[in-house]
This record gives C-alpha cells, structure tokens and sequence, in this order.
C-alpha cells in the first residue's frame, strides 16, 4: 500500500496535467505493510510504515536526486545508481489520482 505525497510546487503542476515536473518541486512515496482489519471481514489497513522514497527535482546544474528510507526505523538506504535510477523514473512517472 503506497501514497504519492509532493510539496506545493508538485502539486500544482500535477492537477494542472503539466507533464513533468517543475525545478523545485519535491515528491514522496510512502509505502506500508499491510494488516487485517478487525472492524471489517477481509479488509485490509496500513500496518507500518516500510519505505520512504524522495525525488528531488532540481535545475540544470543540481540535476534530479533520489532518496530512500527503510526499515523500522526508517534508516538511510544507499541503493546502487541503477536501481536509484529506475526508482526516481518510476516515481517521477506517477500522475495525481483524481478526487471529487
């Protein structure tokens, strides 16, 4: 169970449908375990949380970078450059899901 989450920037150009993302903008993918629900036959619910991911779009020079945070206690992961690489262009790839 994963929540793509962005600062303002992100945001805004998300519910414009601007593809791409601007220089600023910050995105954040938080993704959890999963449990039974005890309120609910066969419903799931978040548990805790397993990752967090961060894709930082930067200009020219800064270039785009990717962070990841894992385990219990959210420690810095150092991926290698390939699999940091698919990872940001997964993300970056996300659109906004639409909500009345």
């Amino acid at each position: 169970m994963s929540a793509l989450l962005g600062n303002d920037l992100a945001i805004r150009s998300a519910r414009a449908g601007h593809p791409g993302y601007p220089d600023g903008a910050v995105l954040s993918l938080v993704t959890w375990s999963q449990r039974e629900d005890p309120h609910w036959f066969g419903g799931r619910i978040p548990d805790g949380v397993q990752t967090i991911e961060f894709v930082m779009v930067g200009g020219k020079d800064a270039g785009t970078s990717y962070q990841r945070y894992e385990g219990p206690q959210l420690q810095p992961a150092r991926p290698d450059a390939q699999f940091a690489s698919a990872r940001r262009d997964a993300i970056l790839a996300e659109r906004a899901a639409v909500m009345p």
